[in-house]
């Protein structure tokens, strides 16, 4: 299925292919994966669970539609109704207008300001 890698260190997101779970986080560079937002187009955002706990953070980014600065890669794909996954529903170009990358001190600073 279609998926949208949003890749920290090279800063770019871009369209890849998700045969099952099982190359969920192998894609993403990590081990354990969680699921902590469904946009309201129904796609649903996988990141590294453990992409605080990393001696080199490669880097932050910001999806408009959830309120924290997520830690390392992240994975975008679709749900349907039966809560399966799917080619993501968003386009290329939509989420690359609604995802912002930061570096440390952005994502430290938006943390203090929003008093995580």
């Amino acid at each position: 299925m279609k998926g949208y890698l949003i890749d920290v260190k090279s800063r770019e997101i871009k369209e890849v292919n998700i045969n099952d779970w099982k190359d969920i986080a192998p894609a993403m560079d990590c081990q354990i994966f969680s699921c902590p937002h469904i946009t309201a187009e129904n796609d649903v955002l996988y990141c590294d669970d453990e992409g605080l706990l990393k001696e080199d953070i490669e880097g932050f980014f910001k999806l408009d539609s959830y309120p924290q600065p997520i830690a390392g890669n992240a994975l975008i794909l679709g749900d349907d109704a039966e809560g399966e996954s799917v080619d993501a529903h968003i386009d290329l170009e939509t989420l690359k207008s609604r995802v912002k990358f930061m570096s440390h001190m952005d994502a430290y600073l938006h943390a203090v300001a929003n008093n995580y």
